[in-house]
């Protein structure tokens, strides 16, 4: 039985084009958004709720935003199994994660200019 009756979307996206038409339809059939800073401030700007992950999890990015989302109520929110942990997540306040959307860098980009450095290499992947 699912306990949770809102379904939860988490957006995290370093190219951002399409987010807010993809948080508009979400919210119109019925998802909760939670967000990374950035994403969360875009959408926050565009008039769409959301929920910064920092304001859900209780703990701040760190690592100069490097750590955003590797905490327990994230990890647990996406891998639970929906039968079995349900009682778990409740009482320790999880909520399912129903929808992960993410991009990522742009590696290729960064290793194909001529002046890409390996310190440049590296923080791209990091």
């Amino acid at each position: 039985m699912d306990m949770q009756k809102t379904k939860v979307a988490l957006l995290s996206v370093t190219d951002k084009e399409g987010v807010e038409e993809l948080a508009r339809f979400l919210v119109k059939n019925g998802f909760r958004i939670l967000a990374t800073k950035n994403t969360n401030l875009l959408l926050r700007d565009s008039g769409i709720e959301s929920t910064e992950v920092s304001e859900y999890t209780e703990y701040d990015e760190i690592m100069g935003g490097r750590v955003k989302t590797l905490h327990p109520k994230i990890f647990a929110g996406i891998l639970c199994n929906r039968g079995s942990h349900m009682q778990e997540g409740e009482r320790l306040g999880i909520d399912n994660i129903d929808l992960l959307v993410v991009n990522l860098y742009p590696f290729a980009q960064c290793v194909a200019r001529a002046d890409a450095t390996e310190h440049d290499i590296i923080e791209i992947l990091i």
